[in-house]
């Protein structure tokens, strides 16, 4: 009986321990901010952040080595695959201006071979230790490993050059 009592305690201990660990992943809503460009809305673009970076400075977040995402829902039937990547490609060569240097071909080549319409939702998720992961609708597009990327990605809405600035104030709920 000892023994028996013993091992739950044991468990819940460990359940309790899990628990909080993973309680302490979890993202909340920091902001979200609508892209205009050609006075039309491309996409709305929602950063998600651990609790203790809500309300962080764009810097800190875009530093932090903790998981976040920016979740792109695609709100013009204007745009297609080739104006999105043009679009994204465009906002690299700012992040790459303001300090974030990385090949954007990584991240660019991910779309290659999909349409991209009204409706649809890019999701890019960081996990420290695996990377940034893309997805089109919940289907996996690819990884990129490493912390070089995340820290470009998330400058391009958040960093010192944002691909603009009404949309970095959203995306940091200001």
């Amino acid at each position: 009986m000892k023994s028996y009592f013993l091992k739950t305690i044991l468990v819940l201990i460990f359940l309790l321990f899990a628990f909080q660990l993973f309680a302490d992943q979890s993202l909340v809503v920091n902001g979200s901010g609508i892209r205009n460009k050609y006075f039309m809305d491309v996409y709305r673009a929602t950063l998600l952040v651990p609790s203790d970076l809500k309300g962080a400075a764009g810097n800190v977040i875009v530093d932090a080595d903790k998981p976040m995402a920016v979740n792109i829902s695609i709100l013009s039937g204007l745009i297609d695959r080739e104006k999105f990547v043009t679009s994204i490609s465009e906002a690299f060569d700012k992040a790459r201006a303001a300090g974030y240097p990385v090949d954007k071909n990584l991240y660019l080549k991910l779309f290659d071979n999909i349409n991209i319409k009204k409706g649809d939702r890019i999701e890019n998720s960081y996990t420290p230790g695996k990377g940034l992961t893309v997805s089109l609708n919940s289907k996996v597009l690819g990884t990129i490993p490493g912390t070089a990327m995340k820290r470009a990605f998330f400058g391009l809405f958040l960093g010192s050059k944002p691909v603009e600035a009404k949309l970095k104030r959203g995306m940091l709920g200001q």
